[in-house]
């Protein structure tokens, strides 16, 4: 029974079998913003979503990533994104795809973590960002925000540093503290696109004349 215990207790989440753990990556890009959301579900919480989805981890795995997909982006429904231009107002993820990964944690009980990408069409200016999806469960919750091709990030709350990748990677010093980020504000623009066919056009010569 010890041995039993002490497997399970090795096993267990690292931040605790009752917690959601949070990720939101940001990357601007000329065409607007790419969104990677990331929800990491300790034992409890994957034992409630697995009964509200009726299934279970046997389950044949083409169930589980359907219903993986439709919890995906009732989670995106969750998230407040705002931005503000020349007016205010809301912007909605577009669902792109989703990845599911069910693994064991403690007392054979299974973890999950599903992985959300989703598309802002968003062309610049002030951005705010609300997390309300498990408000009142423990985790890690980390925000990251990248400056990709085409944008200028110009303010953030934070940072580009992936501590957790994506979490993935818990830090195993037990002094580093969980950040508690479910909120972010930043400031950017985007580049205008170039229209290369413009760009690669050359007018026609005829009789020493251009045509255009």
């Amino acid at each position: 029974m010890l041995a039993v215990l002490s497997a399970a207790l090795a096993a267990a989440h690292p931040m605790g079998n009752f917690s959601v753990s949070h990720y939101a990556r940001f990357e601007l890009t000329a065409q607007g913003i790419q969104l990677v959301y990331v929800l990491d579900l300790a034992e409890i919480p994957t034992f409630e979503l697995l009964r509200s989805w009726q299934l279970e981890r046997t389950s044949p795995r083409e169930q589980l990533e359907a219903k993986a997909r439709q919890q995906a982006q009732v989670w995106l429904n969750g998230l407040q994104i705002t931005q503000q231009n020349h007016d205010r107002k809301g912007v909605l993820p577009r669902f792109l795809n989703s990845d599911l990964v069910i693994s064991d944690g403690a007392g054979n009980l299974p973890v999950a973590r599903i992985t959300t990408r989703a598309h802002l069409d968003a062309n610049g200016g002030s951005l705010t960002y609300q997390d309300s999806n498990f408000p009142d469960r423990a985790g890690w919750k980390e925000i990251v925000i990248v400056e990709g091709k085409g944008s200028l990030l110009r303010q953030a709350s934070q940072t580009s540093q992936d501590v957790s990748k994506a979490l993935t990677q818990y830090p195993p010093d037990p002094t580093v503290a969980p950040p508690q980020d479910l909120r972010a504000v930043l400031i950017w623009s985007a580049e205008k696109p170039v229209d290369r066919a413009a760009q690669n056009y050359t007018p026609t010569v005829a009789n020493g004349k251009r045509r255009i």
